[in-house]
């Protein structure tokens, strides 16, 4: 009787891991969308007396962001039918191929993430300000870049990690992965 109950505390212990692992992966994302749309709202702000090409890309690359990774979140979320099946994975019903996913939201983010932290450098080419100092805010800039070279390392030991294993057993080894990517944000 004892063990019964170890085992099924057990069990909703891991249960509610999962559940809470379910909730902190959209809820990072979206975390990441805001702060690349925030830097693009600093740059509109630092660039007001600029060309209009300028505020123009800056708003279209916002919006391509916003769009790409909302959709990447929905596509985290929705993943499995019903979507209970991403913590009791012995549910019936289907899931989206994971590596597959999992490598097309990581595409995506590295590619905003990117967009993100190159937007300003042409302005910046142009400061009336010296090459040194130019110079540094290039590359203060290109620092910024350290998230996507952490994502594409996470892409990289995904396939590592899980290879031979369930998805599942792997996630929480893919989460610690992400911890990289916080010290850049």
């Amino acid at each position: 009787m004892v063990c019964l109950l170890r085992c099924l505390q057990r069990r909703l212990r891991l249960t509610f891991a999962k559940q809470v692992n379910f909730v902190g992966r959209p809820l990072y994302m979206l975390g990441v969308t805001g702060l690349k749309i925030a830097l693009c709202f600093a740059y509109l702000r630092l660039t007001s007396g600029t060309t209009l090409k300028f505020r123009k890309v800056v708003w279209s690359a916002m919006a391509f962001i916003g769009v790409a990774q909302l959709t990447s979140t929905f596509v985290i979320i929705f993943q499995c039918r019903p979507v209970a099946k991403s913590w009791e994975p012995h549910l019936p019903g289907s899931f989206l191929a994971i590596y597959p996913t999992w490598n097309a939201t990581a595409a995506i983010t590295i590619f905003c993430d990117v967009v993100t932290f190159l937007l300003p450098i042409p302005l910046f080419i142009g400061l009336q300000i010296r090459p040194r100092q130019k110079l540094g805010l290039v590359i203060l800039f290109i620092l910024g870049l350290f998230t996507s070279v952490c994502s594409v390392m996470r892409m990289v030991q995904i396939k590592t990690i899980t290879k031979g294993r369930k998805p599942s057993l792997c996630k929480a080894k893919n989460e610690i992965e992400c911890l990289r990517e916080h010290p850049a944000l």
